[in-house]
């Protein structure tokens, strides 16, 4: 995550994504965050993925100021 677009980068592709091209985020179970860039495709980010509660609590911060909604189920 950048400060205007996301990365995702594996062994045989780079895909980058502005901000502008996520559609609505929701964090589910309080287990994972979904990043929807249309309504059948997501990038799932688990909460385990954290290294600690601080990092957490600021990546948090960090996609609250990017998105304006975020859904909670």
């Amino acid at each position: 995550f950048f400060d205007d677009r996301l990365i995702e980068t594996t062994d045989i592709n780079r895909t980058e994504m502005l901000y502008s091209g996520v559609e609505k985020v929701c964090i589910a179970d309080n287990h994972m965050i979904y990043f929807y860039t249309s309504s059948s495709m997501a990038y799932i980010l688990p909460f385990a993925s954290f290294e600690s509660k601080e990092q957490f609590d600021c990546f948090m911060d960090f996609i609250k100021v990017k998105f304006s909604i975020i859904e909670v189920y």
